[in-house]
Formats: structure tokens, C-alpha cells, sequence
């Protein structure tokens, strides 16, 4: 079956889709993670969306993971007193820049009403403040931000109000601008993580 590459602007590859239907019904416990690891055989780029609800057409070349649900945990195990990085892929079409103003990881504990914020530090290494943005982020290009550890209420540095071991609903959101001047806006649910 052939797919759509999106990284080559509609131009379709000769491939395989492979489906495995599980004949009866698997139950988890809150506690239990499902793993699926897959190895990259040749340089065929992808790119992961996570919940993504921008994706209209389906036949597209990016592995789509369902929405977030709490009652599971994410793949993610993030250090409570350590700043932590999130990769950001830039679908395009423009370069863009991202703000310190608004873009926020935030963490509701699942099991009490603790709340956690951690704040945007750098951006592929350098730094980001409320006096400087991020470095250019062109399209088809990943960005690695470091956020500092969650804490209430939330600093870039500093020990006070430090988030607590647990399992917490992560959700990010991310603000700036690109080259033509627009707001750019995304915010991506990462479901329960597991604080350390």
C-alpha cells in the first residue's frame, strides 16, 4: 500500500501498512504501559504527532498516537528537582520563534489537587527570557527545549515549592511568532507522566 510522504510535499512512496487486529479484548491496570519499539531499517524520515487533531487526510506518512488518557501512563518519567527537555518539531510552512511569555508545562496531580508549572530555559541551548526569544526555528526542523524542574510557585530557578514524587496530567503550551509576523500557538496533552 502506498503512503503519502508529508516531508516531500504530496509525493507517494512505495510502502508497506502493516495491521495487527488482537482477536480479544487485553485489559491493563492504571499501572501497566503498553511498549511498541520499532527500528528504523533505512533513512526514511517520520515524524510523531501526538494527538494531534490538525491531521485532516489519512493517508499521510506520520505515526499518530491516540489522545491522551489519564487513567494511563504516558512513556515519559520526568526528575522532580532537575531541568528536563522536550523535543518540538516544526511542521512549517515558516520559521517561527518561540516566546518565554506564555509557553508553560504544567502538572495536575492525579490524585490530590497539587498543581506544578515549569518554565521555558533554552531552546537548543540557548537561553530564553522574557528579553530574548528563542533561536529561529525553521520549518522541518526539530527543536530541543529545557525546562526548569515544576515547581509552585513556578521560577527558573531555585528549590522553593518543588513538585513532589507522583503520577501527574503533563500538558505544554507553547507561544511565539513566525516569519510573517503571526501568533503561533500549540498545546499538546502528554497524559500521565510519572514524577520521580
Amino acid at each position: 500500500m502506498k503512503f503519502l510522504d508529508g516531508k516531500k510535499n504530496g509525493e507517494f512512496l512505495t510502502s508497506f501498512n502493516y495491521t495487527k487486529n488482537i482477536e480479544s479484548g487485553v485489559s491493563f491496570l492504571s499501572t501497566q504501559r503498553l511498549v511498541f519499539d520499532m527500528q528504523f531499517e533505512s533513512g526514511l524520515d517520520m515524524d510523531m504527532r501526538i494527538d494531534d487533531t490538525s491531521m485532516t487526510l489519512t493517508d499521510n506518512s506520520f505515526l499518530q498516537t491516540p489522545s491522551a488518557d489519564y487513567s494511563f501512563s504516558s512513556y515519559l518519567t520526568i526528575v522532580g528537582d532537575q531541568p528536563f527537555d522536550i523535543q518540538m518539531y516544526n511542521v512549517g510552512p515558516e520559521t517561527a520563534w518561540i516566546t518565554f511569555g506564555k509557553t508553560r508545562i504544567t502538572f495536575d496531580d492525579v490524585s490530590s489537587s497539587n498543581t506544578y508549572a515549569s518554565l521555558l530555559l533554552q531552546a537548543n541551548g540557548t537561553d530564553v527570557t522574557s528579553n530574548q526569544d528563542s533561536i529561529a526555528f525553521p520549518a522541518l526542523t526539530t527543536l530541543d527545549l529545557t525546562f526548569s524542574s515544576p515547581k509552585n510557585p513556578p521560577a527558573t530557578s531555585g528549590s522553593t515549592g518543588i513538585i513532589m514524587p507522583g503520577r501527574y496530567a503533563m500538558i505544554m503550551h507553547v507561544e511565539g511568532y513566525d516569519i510573517n509576523g503571526a501568533s503561533v500557538s500549540k498545546t499538546v496533552n502528554f497524559g500521565t507522566v510519572s514524577v520521580k
